[in-house]
């Protein structure tokens, strides 16, 4: 199976997320280290892993976030493990692999790439999320455009 992990995933395991509960961190814990036996799809630009290292924060021992965060950069490379999708930028979408579709114009540009590289794989992998609203807030325009999104936090999504 292949999968794409927004950073809050990391974020939220490393107990950055100060919404998260703490079944949330636990289960953000729990996607990082399947994620291991899957295939993690990157864009081969990078800016998926520069999002991942903005998440990071030293410590010692190191945290699953950054136990994954060193495996996908030795790991980078080297496929099954990560894919690395091609990601066209766009002016107007910011890739484009972004869905053409108005009810996503307000969608996080910052979050684009996960949709992009997801739909460039054409291996219809689920997004993982755990704190971001905006994911929620626009699941209906992206469910139509193939997207699926795995809430891992679903009760900080709820109104």
């Amino acid at each position: 199976m292949s999968v794409v992990i927004d950073a809050n995933v990391l974020a939220t395991a490393d107990g950055l997320a100060d919404q998260a509960s703490g079944s949330c961190i636990t289960d953000s814990v729990d996607v990082i280290l399947a994620a291991r036996d899957d295939s993690v799809i990157l864009d081969a630009d990078g800016e998926v892993l520069r999002q991942y290292k903005r998440c990071y924060r030293a410590s010692s021992p190191p945290s699953v976030a950054q136990e994954f965060l060193i495996y996908i950069l030795n790991n980078e490379y080297v496929e099954p493990k990560v894919h690395r999708i091609n990601a066209e930028l766009n002016v107007d979408r910011g890739y484009e692999d972004f869905p053409i579709d108005p009810a996503l114009d307000g969608f996080d540009r910052d979050d684009r790439v996960y949709v992009a590289v997801a739909l460039a794989s054409g291996l219809t992998p689920p997004i993982q999320n755990a704190t971001d609203r905006d994911w929620w807030e626009f699941r209906e325009p992206l469910g139509a455009a193939g997207i699926e999104v795995n809430f891992i936090c679903r009760d900080l999504m709820m109104d």
